[in-house]
């Protein structure tokens, strides 16, 4: 709430000099400091004045809510340490870098295969049940937390598709629901769980639309990846049996 309260006061100013903008620099630096201050927060202040944008392009501004924010991936992949930005690119570039490449960089550094999903629930579906394709598409809503899974073991003995292949993807959610897991494998999937990395927020780690919105017209190297295999898994066949 002080963060917004900060921003209405700032778009509603002319400008940020004199009493006026050493008030907005001080309810700045306070927000950062008490950890409320979002990166959609720090990307519309960049907008408000020359002051301002200097201020919200502070490196330890973005290197402290990228810790934050990954916190239990810093401490689970690489020892508690944040990788620092590599050739010379800003903390600010690198939270946005690093918020979708960490679990890339985490299986490069530990030789894992790692899964990212979306926690999922019971269904009912036993391992011989058909599945109509039209319950699979009609999704209500997606998950709200996901955890991340260390399959390397599993990897080979796994009797459905390349988990490579679901590796390689930022997050494998749609992947793994396409497929109609029963709720045996469901509940397989849970004891490959990296601890601490059980229930993680999507919106605390995932860029939100609203900062890839805004991050693309502050940072024109980001373009949004698509995966044409899902288009593929989605063509309308009738049904499917559930996969055990």
């Amino acid at each position: 709430q002080e963060a917004r309260a900060l921003l209405g006061m700032l778009h509603h100013g002319p400008c940020c000099h004199g009493a006026r903008g050493n008030e907005a620099l001080a309810g700045f630096l306070w927000c950062v400091k008490s950890d409320i201050m979002s990166a959609v927060d720090l990307l519309q202040l960049t907008e408000v004045c020359c002051d301002l944008r200097e201020a919200g392009d502070n490196s330890q501004s973005w290197r402290k809510l990228l810790v934050q924010q990954l916190r239990p991936m810093i401490d689970a992949f690489f020892p508690g340490t944040l990788p620092s930005p590599s050739n010379g690119r800003s903390w600010k570039l690198h939270y946005f870098e690093f918020r979708q490449s960490w679990k890339q960089l985490a299986q490069q550094q530990t030789g894992r295969m790692l899964v990212q999903i979306g926690k999922q629930k019971l269904s009912g579906r036993g391992p011989d049940d058909e599945v109509p394709w039209s319950s699979l598409l009609s999704r209500k809503s997606r998950p709200t937390t996901y955890g991340v899974y260390d399959v390397t073991e599993f990897a080979d003995r796994h009797p459905g598709i390349n988990l490579r292949e679901a590796a390689e993807l930022v997050d494998a959610t749609g992947l793994f629901e396409l497929n109609a897991h029963c709720d045996a494998a469901v509940r397989m999937l849970e004891t490959f769980v990296v601890p601490g990395l059980e229930h993680i927020p999507y919106g605390e780690v995932s860029p939100s639309s609203t900062e890839l919105r805004h991050a693309i017209r502050h940072c024109h190297w980001l373009v949004p990846s698509f995966d044409f295999r899902f288009v593929i898994a989605c063509l309308p066949f009738p049904s499917i049996a559930a996969r055990k």
